[in-house]
């Protein structure tokens, strides 16, 4: 066995879309954490070394969990669809990040998964979004084409929208409490051209729809809960902070940025206009002072005094 296509993936916390910030966000600090689907353990580290946490992982890879074994408090080999789990114990949160799609039966896996959340535990989620708009125009183009990794990911079993999903997880006993998903939208342009490739045009209504939040959505990320009772009876809204739309978002910091410079620029502006309303004003008044000079009686005894030195001079000097 070799190591997994998972094994290298790397903690990135500059980068605020993409899906292990995302996750990272919703962990409180010193929680004891299972990791579902651990591979070599680079995210459970992070936790552990971040926000002080106890991270278990579980992989079905033994070259991953050697490297696992090294970065969680502990990894062990499971299965987690077929071996029994109870021997882990519980735990306050559980991570399956990208593991839903993957299994043959999710509702089955949840069901399996919730026994091991202790009282008020939750399960952190992530699971990619079928109904992104970059695969809603490829089929109107007739292409569905898996890929190595991504929203058509070959090794993905389940594909879903909000919907759907959020239909699985009440099927298996929770309630998604919150998201905080990823985003990757199509920028209108690039819309309007591969729709007139297949001979359609785009209605206000529709690039509406394509700023709408299930279309924008690249990876669902969040937080469920186990349903119980009183959960049942609650018709809670799910919270989001998911930005609504990635692009637009750095779109508006730009324009943000833009408008800081420009209204430096105008403060400047205004600085040197009203430097220069100071300059005429002080200008104004030395022509005033010196009106009120050439004016006045002691300038005129002094002019004339200068006039006769002048008429002298020529008189007795000949000039």
């Amino acid at each position: 066995m070799t190591l997994s296509a998972y094994a290298k993936v790397k903690f990135n916390e500059l980068d605020k879309n993409y899906g292990w910030t995302k996750l990272f966000e919703l962990f409180p600090a010193s929680v004891k954490v299972l990791d579902v689907g651990c591979s070599s353990g680079n995210f459970g580290k992070t936790l552990i070394k971040e926000k002080q946490c106890t991270v278990v992982g579980i992989d079905i890879n033994e070259d991953d969990l050697k490297t696992a074994a090294k970065n969680l408090t502990k990894a062990v080999r499971k299965n987690i669809e077929q071996d029994d789990l109870s021997d882990l114990g519980t735990f306050d949160y559980i991570l399956m990040a990208d593991i839903i799609e993957h299994v043959i039966d999710p509702i089955s896996v949840l069901k399996k998964i919730k026994k091991l959340l202790s009282e008020n535990g939750k399960l952190v989620f992530s699971v990619p979004n079928m109904a992104n708009i970059a695969n809603r125009i490829e089929l109107l183009g007739g292409r569905f084409e898996y890929t190595e990794f991504g929203l058509l990911d070959e090794t993905h079993l389940h594909y879903y929208d909000r919907i759907e999903f959020e239909k699985v997880m009440n099927l298996a006993g929770f309630k998604v409490k919150k998201y905080n998903n990823t985003i990757r939208d199509v920028p209108k342009q690039i819309l309007l051209d591969q729709l007139k490739k297949v001979g359609l045009n785009a209605s206000p209504k529709f690039i509406k729809m394509t700023n709408d939040l299930d279309a924008i959505t690249f990876q669902f990320i969040g937080v469920a809960e186990p349903l119980n009772q009183k959960l049942s009876a609650q018709a809670t809204k799910v919270q989001s902070t998911t930005p609504h739309d990635f692009v637009s978002q750095k779109i508006d910091e730009m324009q943000e940025a833009h408008n800081h410079d420009l209204e430096e620029l105008r403060n400047e502006l205004k600085n040197q206009k009203q430097a220069y309303q100071n300059a005429l004003e002080e200008k104004q008044k030395l022509n005033e002072t010196l009106d009120a000079i050439k004016n006045s009686k002691g300038w005129r005894i002094l002019t004339k005094m200068y006039a006769a030195k002048r008429k002298t001079k020529k008189i007795f000097h000949g000039k």
